[in-house]
Formats: C-alpha cells, structure tokens, sequence
C-alpha cells in the first residue's frame, strides 16, 4: 500500500499493479488514480544466477491483463508494449476473478515448496506432501466454485476438478523434477513467502465466506499451517 501512495504523486498516464494483488485492487486503484490503474501478472517465472537470468515463458498462462471498461484503453497500450516485447498476452474481462483463481492454485505449490524446504526436488520425492498440496488446491478450487468465481483454465479445472488425486500427484512429481517447473513454479516463490502467506489469508476468508455446504478446508488449513510452521522453525 505504501508504494501505492507513493505513485499516487507521480504523474505518469498508466499505473500497472504487476502481481497477484486479489482482494485488495479496489484499495490499489483508489490510492494510485482509478482513471489510470489497470492490473496484470506476468506469465513468466525464472530465478537470478549470478548475474544471469533465466526465465521462461509460461505458454500455458500467457501475461495476463485486465482493468475496467473506462481504462480498456490503457490497457490496450499496455498490451501493445508487451506484445512489442515478445510477450504472450491475454486479455480477461474480470481480472478480479482470474487474480483469485490464480490464488487458488499457486498459494498451496508455495507452501509444499515451502515445506519442503524451498526444495522442488523434496517436494516432488514427497509424497504424503505433494497429495496434501494436490487435495489442498481441490478445496481451492471447490471453494472458488461454491462461490460462483471459479475462472481457471480448462486444463487446471481437469487437473483438480475431474482427474482423481493420483495422477494430478504424478503430474506435479514429473512438473517439479524438470528445469521448466523449477523456473516456472518454484525459483521466483523462495523470495515471495510474505507475499504469498498474505494471498493465503484472503483465500482462507473463501472458506468463511462459502456458503453451506461448503468445503471445510482442511487439506488446505493443514498445509498452510505446515508452511507457517516451517517459516517460524526456520525464519
């Protein structure tokens, strides 16, 4: 919030929140100037060796952007200059919905990974801990759809809604063990637990909020728990 402010007093046509910000874009975009705030995520991961950089393109979630009908013009800029760039971009009418569909999936892979020691390789070797992370993103999921705002792509709404638990766990092992889950999922989420441990409280509030009967949550409540265990244990 407070760097939200601090553009608040720059004059500058476009302010682009570049993150996953769910439940807090109205708050971002008051601070900022709602006439020239729109919201994005990139669809890139990667990690700094050195003074190198290796990332990959995320084709599965290409950059994502989204704003209100009143900045669709600000947003077609920013999506020019992306585009310009060599980024994939999509373009989504309730970025809302997508920002906590999102959430939904990647806040419980932050916190195996976490468990595990920032580890993918543990993570992947684990598998009392990587079906915990699978039953977890479940109850995401069937919150978020309980709730009417269940937005993922086909391909995740298959993996955690239709496929059974085994093979979405045979998924992530194979995932985490190649040098594209590592960039992708994992590398950019070591430095981000603060982050991420904020987008876990406002996905507990879906569980609060849903209404009966509803997912308890308690696949997603443990491995939460673990990770905030393993953050206190390690600082």
């Amino acid at each position: 919030m407070a760097a939200a402010s601090a553009v608040a007093h720059i004059k500058t046509p476009i302010v682009l929140f570049f993150g996953n910000v769910a439940g807090m874009q109205g708050e971002l975009a008051a601070l900022a100037g709602r006439e020239r705030t729109v919201f994005g995520f990139p669809g890139v991961g990667g990690r700094l060796d050195g003074s190198v950089v290796r990332s990959v393109q995320i084709r599965q979630q290409p950059t994502t952007l989204g704003a209100p009908p009143a900045q669709r013009e600000l947003l077609f800029q920013v999506a020019r200059a992306l585009r310009s760039a060599g980024f994939g971009v999509s373009i989504v009418a309730d970025m809302a919905a997508w920002l906590d569909a999102h959430a939904a999936f990647i806040v419980p892979i932050t916190a195996a990974v976490r468990t595990a020691g920032d580890s993918a390789d543990a993570l992947s070797r684990d598998p009392a801990l990587l079906r915990l992370m699978v039953r977890a993103t479940r109850e995401t999921y069937g919150v978020l759809a309980r709730l009417g705002r269940l937005t993922a792509p086909l391909n995740l709404r298959l993996l955690y809604r239709v496929m059974p638990v085994w093979f979405a766990c045979r998924y992530w092992r194979r995932a985490l063990q190649s040098e594209f889950g590592e960039l992708a999922f994992v590398a950019h989420t070591r430095h981000a637990w603060p982050e991420f441990a904020a987008l876990a409280k406002w996905v507990e509030e879906w569980f609060r909020e849903a209404p009966a009967p509803a997912a308890s949550g308690a696949a997603f409540h443990e491995l939460i728990g673990l990770a905030r265990q393993h953050t206190r244990a390690t600082g």
